[in-house]
C-alpha cells in the first residue's frame, strides 16, 4: 500500500478560502487513492476561528459539499434573521451556481440596464448551456479560457462563427453576472474572474456613405419598413444613436425650435438638433399624443434595438453593398451616425462643434474625422499672417 503524499492528520489548504483537507492514516478510497477528509473554518459571533469536519471522500463528500456548508455557516452568523424565518425551508448556500447568480442579477440589476435583451440572449444561448449548473467558486481560469476557445468555434443560427468581438461581449456578460453576485453579498470567497479583463478593442469602422449610397439605401428602405426608413433618416440627419431614437416620445421633440431632448443617452442627457430642411419630414411622424413613442411595436412597447439592427443588416445584405468589404468598410446601422459626423467634417464644421452635435464624451472620439477636412485646415493656415 502506497504511503499518502502528505502526513496523515495535517490540514492542507485548498484553492478555496476556508476549505482544507487531511489524509487519514491507512484509509483508502475504492479507486485506490488515499482517503481524505474535508474540513472548513470560519469565525463565530465572537470572532473566534472554528474548524468543522465536513466528511470523508470515501463517504461521498466532495470539496463542493465543503464549500456549500461553509457558506451556510457564514450566512447563519451574518444573517441570523433568515434562519428564524419559518417560510424559509433552507437558506441559500454561499456555494451558489451560475444559474443562481443569474436569477439574482436578473431580479436586482438587469432592469436598470438598456441592453437587457442582448444580455439575456448571451446568457441563455451561450453561458447557461456551459456553466448554468456549475458552482461559481469551482470555476477556474482554465475553465474560462476553455470557454473562450469554445465560443470562438461556435456557430450562430446563420451558420457563421461568432466574431472575437462577440465572444468578448459574452465573456463580459458572464463576468458582470458573477461580479454582481459578490456585490450583493450572496457569494463569499475568491471571485474566479478576479484579475481577468475583457476589454473590447473594437476595430474602428471607417466607412461613411456617399450621397449616392444614401439615396440607394433610402430608396430601398421605404419599401421594406416605414419605421426603419424614418429611423435611419433621423440617425443620418441628427447623428442620434439607435437607442436614443427608439427612446423618443413625441414630447421630446420641439419642431419649432428644431430641438430633440435626449434624456438618457449613452453620455447622459443632451440636446440634438433638427436641420431646417428636415423639419417638415420629421413633423410628419410625430404622434399627436405627446406621451406616445415615435416608434413602437404593435403592442405599444418600444421597438427592440437588436431587432431593428438585425432588420437593417438583412436589408443591406440583400442589396449586396457589403459584398467583399472588410469589417471596417461594411455598412451597419451605426454608419448613419458616422456619416453624419463625416459629412459635417467635409463641410468644414469644427471638430469641437461636431463633438457637441454627436454627443461625444470627449473630443478624442471626434479626432478621427480631422483627416476628412484637410482643405479646411489648409485654408485656416493661410489666414496666418507671415511677418
Amino acid at each position: 500500500m502506497a504511503n499518502p503524499p502528505h502526513p496523515s492528520g495535517k490540514r492542507i489548504k485548498t484553492q478555496y478560502v476556508g476549505v482544507y483537507f487531511r489524509y487519514g492514516k491507512g484509509r483508502m478510497c475504492p479507486d485506490g487513492k488515499p482517503d481524505k477528509c474535508f474540513d472548513i473554518t470560519y469565525k463565530d459571533v465572537n470572532g473566534k476561528f472554528i474548524f468543522e469536519k465536513v466528511g470523508w471522500r470515501s463517504e461521498g463528500y466532495t470539496i463542493q459539499d465543503a464549500l456549500e456548508l461553509r457558506g451556510i455557516r457564514i450566512r447563519e452568523r451574518r444573517h441570523p434573521e433568515l434562519y428564524r424565518n419559518s417560510n424559509l425551508k433552507e437558506p441559500l448556500p454561499v456555494g451558489i451556481t451560475v444559474n443562481d447568480a443569474w436569477e439574482a442579477f436578473k431580479q436586482y440589476w438587469l432592469p436598470n440596464l438598456k441592453e437587457q435583451y442582448t444580455i439575456e440572449y448571451a446568457y441563455e444561448s451561450y453561458i447557461k448551456p456551459s456553466f448554468g449548473t456549475t458552482h461559481i467558486l469551482s470555476i477556474t481560469n482554465i475553465d474560462i479560457e476553455n470557454f473562450r476557445q469554445f465560443l470562438l468555434k461556435t456557430l450562430k443560427k446563420d451558420g457563421k462563427q461568432l466574431t472575437s468581438l462577440t465572444v468578448l461581449k459574452i465573456l463580459g456578460v458572464f463576468k458582470r453576472i458573477v461580479n454582481k453576485a459578490f456585490e450583493l453579498k450572496i457569494l463569499d470567497g475568491k471571485n474566479p474572474f478576479s484579475g481577468i479583463s475583457f476589454q473590447i478593442k473594437s476595430a474602428s469602422r471607417e466607412k461613411y456613405l456617399t450621397q449616392k449610397e444614401a439615396d440607394l439605401i433610402f430608396d430601398g428602405l421605404q419599401f421594406i419598413s416605414c419605421d426603419l426608413y424614418y429611423i435611419s433618416r433621423i440617425s443620418l440627419y441628427t447623428g442620434m444613436r439607435l437607442n436614443e431614437i427608439l427612446d423618443l416620445h413625441s414630447y421630446d421633440v420641439n419642431i419649432d425650435q428644431g430641438i430633440i431632448y435626449i434624456k438618457d443617452g449613452k453620455t447622459g442627457s443632451r440636446i440634438a438638433y433638427i436641420p431646417e430642411a428636415f423639419k417638415s419630414e420629421f413633423e410628419k411622424i410625430l404622434p399627436k399624443e405627446k406621451s406616445e413613442l415615435l416608434f413602437k411595436q404593435k403592442n405599444g412597447e418600444k421597438l427592440k434595438r437588436v431587432c431593428v439592427s438585425n432588420q437593417f443588416a438583412r436589408f443591406i445584405e440583400n442589396t449586396g453593398l457589403n459584398s467583399g468589404k472588410t469589417f471596417e468598410q461594411k455598412i451597419v446601422f451605426h454608419t448613419f451616425r458616422h456619416t453624419f459626423c463625416s459629412w459635417l467634417a467635409i463641410a468644414g464644421v469644427p471638430l469641437y462643434t461636431i463633438a457637441k452635435l454627436a454627443g461625444h464624451k470627449t473630443i478624442t472620439m471626434t479626432q478621427r474625422y480631422a483627416k476628412l477636412s484637410p482643405d479646411v485646415q489648409k485654408e485656416a493656415l493661410n489666414r496666418l499672417v507671415v511677418i
